[in-house]
């Protein structure tokens, strides 16, 4: 694929046509739904984590090639890649440069509980490298948050600081910098998920402090927190928009909320979704402008950030924890599930991609 921008005028609500079901996953066994989903960067590709512990590689080439031959939707099959954990990927992250024709840029970086960073091919299931943090009593951090910042670089969270890694050197990282400094300032927490863009690093915590850092050497640059009014259980996924506002999404919070990093004194706009206790990821469609998110209702939240439209659209039975825009194309990948007691019948848990009506500007 190529770096050109994608953007949609979208039809939502009224008489348009509803968002249509274009794939779908078969049931997934009982304890095996989907805790995340990422588009890979060529969007023929789709890295899921799920309950099992394991790191799934979907192959989507038949379907987005059915979307825009606009032939009728298909079936998803089994993962072309299944690498089992002992327990379940904290984070991961495509290799930003990623494309199908190019073996060597098909790889993952992942976190698992008290293990080193992994470089995974996203191919063959082999590690390529491992890196790692180490606290000040040499003792091992599991990155519990990981974001590429550039080509070569990526960061990631460990336990109250921020580690920054070069792909090509593994080992030990470029720079480690704690977040909290003293009892007071800095960025309280253990860190929950981190965003880049444009040399800036955001991050976020399980206490609900965000900070912002230098890309280059982690620098500090800012650090605040989720007003009282907006507050939740604690920050779970940060994204930028086209406009350089940085979304925050949180855990049992009513509120998806954003900041102008120009003036971090109060947010300039919130989106307002029904409260989960799971951690529920939001996305931006390609020209990122439309935030998406899923419910604990099993709708899709669909807002636009520029006028404040917002349309909910019914996509499952269940809780839908994970969603993912395609880079390119009108298409969101959303899964739904829960843990549930056993014996539970109602267990409908899938992968759906749905294909949204929507014209195509640039």
């Amino acid at each position: 694929m190529d770096d050109t921008s994608y953007v949609y005028e979208y039809c939502l609500g009224g008489a348009h046509r509803p968002p249509k079901c274009i794939a779908q996953t078969p049931v997934f066994e009982p304890g095996r739904f989907l805790r995340s989903v990422k588009w890979s960067p060529d969007g023929m590709a789709l890295a899921a984590v799920s309950e099992s512990g394991a790191l799934d590689i979907y192959d989507m080439s038949p379907a987005v090639t059915a979307f825009c031959g606009g032939l009728e939707s298909s079936a998803i099959g089994a993962p072309a890649l299944s690498v089992p954990h002992a327990s379940t990927p904290l984070a991961l992250a495509w290799y930003p440069h990623m494309r199908r024709d190019a073996p060597e840029t098909c790889c993952v970086v992942e976190s698992v509980r008290d293990h080193p960073i992994q470089l995974r091919d996203s191919v063959s299931g082999y590690v390529r490298a491992t890196y790692t943090a180490r606290d000040n009593s040499d003792v091992l951090m599991a990155a519990s948050a990981l974001e590429f910042v550039d080509g070569g670089r990526f960061v990631a969270g460990v336990a109250n600081s921020l580690a920054l890694f070069d792909v090509l050197r593994p080992g030990l990282p470029l720079a480690l910098d704690r977040l909290e400094v003293g009892r007071r300032e800095g960025v309280r927490g253990l860190v929950s998920c981190v965003a880049g863009r444009g040399g800036l690093v955001a991050c976020a915590t399980f206490a609900g402090h965000l900070g912002l850092r230098a890309g280059g050497d982690l620098g500090p640059v800012a650090a605040w927190r989720v007003p009282v009014e907006y507050a939740g259980a604690g920050v779970v996924d940060l994204r930028w928009s086209s406009d350089f506002l940085l979304w925050a999404a949180q855990r049992r919070g009513r509120f998806v909320v954003a900041w102008d990093i120009r003036d971090l004194r109060s947010p300039v706009m919130t989106v307002e979704r029904p409260a989960g206790n799971q951690r529920m990821a939001i996305d931006f469609d390609p020209s990122g402008s439309h935030l998406v998110a899923g419910t604990v209702d099993g709708e899709l939240l669909f807002s636009d950030t520029r006028t404040g439209e917002r349309h909910l659209v019914a996509v499952a039975d269940d809780v839908v924890p994970a969603v993912a825009a395609h880079p390119y194309y009108p298409v969101v990948a959303v899964a739904s599930g829960q843990r549930k007691f056993a014996g539970d019948e109602s267990r409908n848990d899938c992968m759906k991609l749905f294909a949204l009506d929507a014209q195509y500007l640039l």
